[in-house]
């Protein structure tokens, strides 16, 4: 810092300094000498300092000349710098030498010899600080002298308003040739050239003629200077004189404007357009010009005057700019239109609209639009209110309260069948029907579809929804089946509906729906195994083969479920046979319920026992043989018994049918007795039947249920009551059902007289003794199917012999013969005789004794085939007639029999297998195919 003392020397030196300026030339030069000599760098800078400011305005205006000639050039060597450089002398002593401020342009402007003095025009616009001075003081200018001078936006600068204040070296600092008006102003005012609302307000008030608006048409759009901005400029014009100039009541949207309403032609030659285009410079400078909005759409529809109607046409709908908007225009003004004039309460949905509602207010352009003949309204509808012509809750909801025959045509036209609802008229229906089922049909007395039949579908839904899906009319299954899931197919749920309902007229519906059509085999099917798992199983029906027509019936198992099952109606065990793939064949649990309905003692119906004996083991049944078989084998089995523990009570507990299987040699037993065929006799037959309460209650529902034709279903009367139809229109006639039947007066005498229902199984017993007899040599019959000693017992032979074991040694010597018997038997039965027993069976005895080594010894069930083979392979048999290991030790414990094919049919050979572990009986099966065992 400068010290006061320093300060004060160098005043005192300069008054001298001052006074000696006033002497000659030579007694100056002598002074001044005299008063610098002694200048430190510091007193020459503050001395250097007083001098100028002495002297000049600004630093800028003195020169070499005045500085060396008034303090030599003493001064430069004393402060270290240049002699040339007259900026950096005085920049010792003055800040900001060389660049321009607000106090040096006030200067300049205000004083004319300086700005055009060369020393100034050298130190401000000549050197690194040019171009930077220059800009500043054209700047200046503008804010400090221009601008008040009616010039309000720098475009308005003309060259002469220039010229007065601007040299040539500030046009040579910015490098351009000098009265370049354009190019000087563009590089030195921000936004030069560039339109902004307040240079907007400026144009637009000039008069079309006047030289300003040329000059502006210049500087924004025209000029070369005014290129990079002329389309922006123009487009900016326009948005300003469209909001602060045309924008009015009577044209409160830009689309009213007419299309020769003429802008300033520098706008059309910005935009590149021909002179008055005016819809296409609006359309380039406004957002959303021609594109309807909620607005315009309002201002379309209410302007209905020729004029104003056919200027917004032409601008949204025919203009050539506007096809990128016409579809949209067109779409957005009918969803408008719906919105705001066509919904009402009495049109609560587009659908419901007439021709007359819609012509009149859009006008022709919007068909055109939309490539549609006028009048073509559903057309246009559908093109632009989405989901038209596509059903929802609402509209599914008018729909069915509109129940007027022309709106309804209308709606079914629209959602069905007119030329537009094709894509969506299956879906439609679709929809409709599920509506329909959810908030009508459904209800406590109708909880599945299934319920609703035809004039339920008529009354709500009418008659359109038919042919969208190509179904003829009222054939209202199809039509649910093909819109509703799951119609027509049985669940649990819909099988107890089913089988609980009681009114005649919706079960005749249920029927048809679920026992017609592709299901109707698999929901027949379905619904018998449901209501066996669910109604008829019980302690009272533990087997399917005991239910019957009065199951049936409770159940409501009709002629549909026959028919589905190309079953007769009544034919109940067909039916259950095509059920039940076991149906008819004994398993032990079958054994167990058939055995209870054959005990005297639970006092059975004899219809029941019949039924059953009927089912199992009649000559139809191609289990019959194996059924009687396995139910001889339960009652031993329960009762611990062998056959020749069987007794005349055991008869009574078993059918006719299954004594035949009991040999005649047993102690006690009593053979069946074989009847006689029936005469042929010409006259009528008396048939008894001992009607009981029960039985005739049967045959009176029986008739309410069928009628007349109750007499045609033998099957059912069979089963059900156990009579022919005969009996049972007799039986009719007598309750006064029928009218009265008579016979004639023909002798009583003639009418043979016949046991009820009293079958013993004679002629299956008789073509078993018949086919047995036609038998000469074990190689005529399958392995499958051979005469024991015993007689036919299907595939086993049973012997009575309780197991001990697999080692032979294990049983005794009687045991042991009765072994090798069977295996001698069945290896070679010409060792045998055959004799008859006193029922014409054949049997067979030895003939000689038997020495021959064959035997079979049982094997238990845990043993495998693969181990089985394994030790035939290590069998062999000896000279003698007796076998060993391969180790060559006798082998006493056999535990395998092999056969030569010859004898068995199959190449497995003959195994022995325990089955039945509980029974005192051994029973020898055939191995027929690899890994099984029968």
């Amino acid at each position: 810092m400068v010290s006061e003392e320093l300060v004060s020397r160098v005043n005192g030196a300069f008054e001298e300094f001052q006074r000696a300026e006033q002497l000659d030339r030579p007694h100056f030069l002598e002074t001044r000498k005299r008063i610098t000599s002694g200048f430190s760098a510091e007193e020459w800078k503050l001395f250097l300092g007083r001098w100028v400011s002495a002297n000049f305005e600004i630093p800028e205006l003195a020169s070499k000349e005045d500085l060396f000639d008034s303090l030599s050039e003493d001064v430069c060597s004393f402060l270290g710098v240049a002699s040339t450089s007259l900026n950096q002398i005085l920049g010792l002593a003055f800040e900001g030498v060389g660049v321009l401020n607000d106090e040096k342009c006030r200067i300049l402007i205000n004083k004319k010899k300086v700005r055009t003095t060369k020393s100034v025009s050298y130190a401000l616009f000549h050197g690194e600080n040019a171009e930077f001075n220059a800009k500043y003081y054209i700047r200046y200018l503008w804010e400090n002298k221009w601008k008040y001078e009616k010039k309000q936006i720098p475009e308005l600068l003309t060259k002469i308003d220039l010229n007065e204040y601007v040299t040539a070296g500030v046009y040579y600092a910015l490098g351009f040739k000098n009265n370049n008006v354009a190019k000087l102003l563009v590089a030195t005012i921000e936004n030069y050239g560039v339109l902004d609302n307040e240079k907007c307000r400026v144009f637009a008030a000039q008069t079309d003629r006047s030289s300003q608006t040329i000059i502006l048409s210049n500087a924004f759009f025209t000029g070369k200077h005014a290129k990079q901005h002329a389309e922006d400029n123009a487009k900016c014009f326009v948005r300003y004189l469209w909001t602060h100039s045309l924008k009015n009541d009577e044209t409160p949207i830009p689309e009213l404007l007419k299309k020769d309403y003429p802008f300033c032609e520098g706008v059309y030659t910005a935009l590149g357009l021909k002179t008055s285009n005016t819809n296409k410079a609006l359309r380039m400078s406004i957002e959303n010009y021609g594109v309807l909005d909620d607005e315009k759409c309002a201002l379309y529809i209410s302007r209905k005057d020729i004029g104003s109607r056919g200027t917004l046409s032409y601008v949204f709908f025919s203009d050539k700019d506007a096809k990128p908007h016409v579809k949209d225009n067109a779409k957005c003004l009918v969803k408008y239109a719906w919105e705001h004039h066509w919904k009402t309460e009495q049109t609560p949905i587009p659908e419901l609209l007439k021709r007359s509602d819609v012509l009149g207010l859009l006008g022709v352009g919007a068909y055109r639009a939309l490539g549609v003949k006028q009048g073509q309204y559903t057309k246009i509808l559908n093109f632009s209110i989405d989901g038209f012509g596509i059903l929802d809750d609402e509209k599914c909801r008018v729909y069915i309260s509109r129940s007027d025959k022309d709106i309804r045509r209308t709606l079914s036209i629209t959602f069905f069948t007119g030329e537009e609802a094709k894509q969506y008229a299956k879906a439609n229906v679709t929809y409709l029907v599920r509506y329909a089922w959810a908030h009508h049909w459904k209800s406590d007395d109708k909880p599945i579809p299934e319920c609703v039949d035809s004039t339920m579908v008529k009354k709500l839904l009418g008659g359109g929804v038919y042919p969208a899906l190509g179904i003829e009319m009222e054939h209202h299954s199809e039509l649910l089946r093909a819109t509703i899931e799951n119609y027509g197919k049985l669940d649990d749920g819909k099988c107890e509906v089913l089988a609980n309902q009681k009114d005649v007229g919706l079960l005749r519906t249920l029927s048809y729906a679920f026992f017609s059509g592709d299901n109707a085999r698999s929901n027949a099917e379905y619904f018998i195994r449901y209501l066996w798992k669910n109604k008829w199983r019980s302690d009272k029906t533990p087997i399917p083969e005991l239910i019957n027509i009065v199951d049936m019936d409770k159940y409501n198992v009709g002629y549909g479920v026959y028919t589905a099952l190309g079953l007769g109606e009544g034919n109940l065990v067909k039916l259950l046979r095509l059920i039940f793939e076991d149906f008819g064949v004994l398993d032990d649990e079958k054994a167990k319920a058939c055995l209870d309905v054959f005990n005297p003692s639970n006092n059975i119906s004899h219809n029941i026992k019949t039924k059953l004996r009927e089912i199992f083991f009649y000559e139809e049944n191609k289990s019959a043989e194996e059924n009687k078989q396995k139910l001889l084998t339960a009652y031993q089995q329960i009762h611990q018994k062998r056959l020749s523990d069987l007794g005349k009570e055991d008869y009574k507990m078993l059918p006719p049918e299954v004594c035949e299987l009991i040999t005649p040699a047993v102690k006690g037993a009593i053979s069946p007795t074989i009847i006689s065929p029936r005469r042929n006799e010409a006259g009528y037959h008396q048939i008894h039947v001992e009607w009981t309460s029960p039985m005739t209650q049967h045959l009176q529902e029986l008739y309410e249920t069928h009628g007349n034709a109750l007499f045609r279903m033998r099957d059912i009367l069979w089963s059900a009551l156990g009579i022919t139809s005969f009996s049972a229109m007799m039986k009719a006639s007598e309750l006064g059902l029928i009218a009265l039947i008579t016979f004639g007066n023909s002798l009583s005498s003639r009418m043979p007289h016949y046991n009820f229902v009293h079958f013993n199984g004679y002629q299956t017993f008789r073509e078993m003794a018949e086919k047995a007899e036609r038998i000469e040599t074990l190689d005529e019959i399958d392995a499958e199917c051979f005469i024991t000693p015993a007689n036919k017992q299907g595939i086993h032979v049973q012997i009575p012999i309780t197991f001990k074991g697999i080692n032979l040694t294990g049983y005794t010597d009687v045991e042991q013969q009765a072994l090798r018997t069977i295996a001698t038997f069945i290896y070679n039965p010409n060792l045998f005789k055959r004799e008859n027993d006193i029922r014409g069976l054949p049997y067979f005895s030895a003939v000689s004794e038997l020495v021959e080594p064959y035997c079979i010894v049982p094997v238990i069930q845990s043993e495998t085939i693969d181990s089985i083979t394994e030790m035939i392979a290590d069998t062999t048999t000896g000279n003698n007639g007796t076998r060993t290991n391969s180790d060559g030790n006798d082998n006493e414990s056999l535990v395998k029999l092999y056969l030569p094919t010859n004898h068995c049919r199959d190449f497995g050979g003959i195994f022995s297998s325990v089955l039945n572990m509980g029974s005192k009986n051994i029973f020898l099966f055939r191995h027929y195919d690899v890994g099984c065992i029968e």
